[in-house]
Formats: structure tokens, C-alpha cells, sequence
């Protein structure tokens, strides 16, 4: 799900839970640099704190570009568990 964009994230709710029966989502912890305490996300945490059953995974992103010339999954993966930038 696009976590940087909260309005393309609730069109792609829609579209999975319509067109595809999804009663789940899987989420990074920071998408393109955006984290999912972002205040720019509020409407999605929103739409889906009203839909009853619907389930949320949590993944942290290994993948991400290195900090401070640090791999991402040595120092950076044990962060962004609690991280709400």
C-alpha cells in the first residue's frame, strides 16, 4: 500500500477490499521516507479504524537506502519499530 500518499492508500483500500476481497493490508514502516505516524496519514489510519476485521502488517523496511553509511537492516531495521517520525 502507497503509505507516502494517504489518498492513493484509500483508493487502493477500496479497490483491494472491492475488486480483489482483501481483508487485509500489508504496510512498510516508512514508504519513500514517510513513516506511519504522519500526521498526513490520519485519514487513512481512520478509514481503516472503521472497517471492523480488517487486518494491518507491519513490516519493517530492510530495504531502505543506508544512514550514515550504515546497511539499513544492521542498525536502521531495530529503529523503525518505534520510530514515528
Amino acid at each position: 500500500m502507497p503509505t507516502d500518499d494517504a489518498t492513493a492508500a484509500m483508493k487502493e483500500v477500496e479497490r483491494s477490499t472491492n475488486e480483489l476481497d482483501a481483508d487485509g493490508f500489508a504496510v512498510h514502516s516508512s514508504y519513500n521516507g514517510v513513516y506511519l505516524g504522519d500526521a498526513s496519514l490520519e485519514p487513512l489510519w481512520e478509514m481503516l479504524n472503521g472497517r471492523k476485521g480488517t487486518v494491518i502488517f507491519l513490516h519493517l523496511n530492510a530495504y531502505a537506502p543506508s544512514v550514515m553509511g550504515r546497511p539499513t537492516p544492521l542498525l536502521e531495521v531495530a529503529f523503525e519499530a518505534t520510530r514515528e517520525q
